[in-house]
């Protein structure tokens, strides 16, 4: 008798937790509530400001810099992870999904930190960075939003917030930084809305 009711017992329990276990907990979702795939094309949808792109106006490295129109999405990007879908504090790699790249070689796609001697600051360029990677982490902070952070090999367990630092021309460059972070939401690249919706972006970022 005993024996019977162990196994009954066994079996409720995993029945009860079963829910639990598949509830998906710390994945990094869509502005639609989506899990994030690796793989696949988003947009990285700042709280304030415009989208992401690499200047291709400059010689190698390109730095990545942040439009000033508020209703451009940027360039889209993919998330490389080892797992099969994107979590939080896990490493991801991030390369700007682009057709068309004139300037630099194809592996240049991949982000990559670097220092910069003409802005004493560490920049987040694309550049090499399918060679020779960075590997970031997505935090997810109040009010829904995430926030972008660089954990180096050395010590994981210590990240720096990627945010904007705005150069003496005006121009919104991403960095390394101490201070406040870029919040932003990812967006599937082929729900782009349309471009005259400036409520679409005020709907993602309810406090802004």
């Amino acid at each position: 008798m005993k024996p019977t009711m162990s196994l009954t017992l066994i079996f409720l329990v995993v029945a009860l937790a079963a829910p639990i276990l598949a509830r998906p907990d710390g994945h990094v979702k869509d502005s639609a509530g989506r899990i994030l795939r690796p793989g696949q094309t988003y947009h990285i949808v700042p709280a304030t400001g415009g989208g992401l792109f690499s200047n291709s106006e400059e010689i190698c490295p390109l730095d990545i810099l942040q439009s000033k129109n508020p209703l451009d999405l940027g360039l889209p990007i993919k998330l490389n992870s080892e797992l099969w879908f994107v979590k939080e504090f896990s490493d991801v790699t991030i390369e700007f999904e682009a057709p068309n790249w004139f300037l630099c070689p194809e592996e240049s796609k991949g982000w990559r930190v670097v220092y910069s001697e003409e802005f004493n600051k560490s920049l987040v360029i694309s550049t090499g960075g399918s060679s020779n990677p960075s590997r970031f982490q997505i935090h997810q902070v109040e009010g829904g939003a995430y926030k972008i952070v660089y954990c180096t090999n050395m010590s994981p367990t210590t990240c720096t917030n990627v945010g904007i630092f705005t150069d003496l021309s005006g121009v919104g460059r991403l960095v390394l930084t101490n201070d406040e972070s870029l919040l932003v939401k990812f967006q599937k690249a082929h729900d782009e809305p349309a471009k005259h919706d400036l409520k679409t972006k005020l709907r993602m970022f309810p406090s802004y």
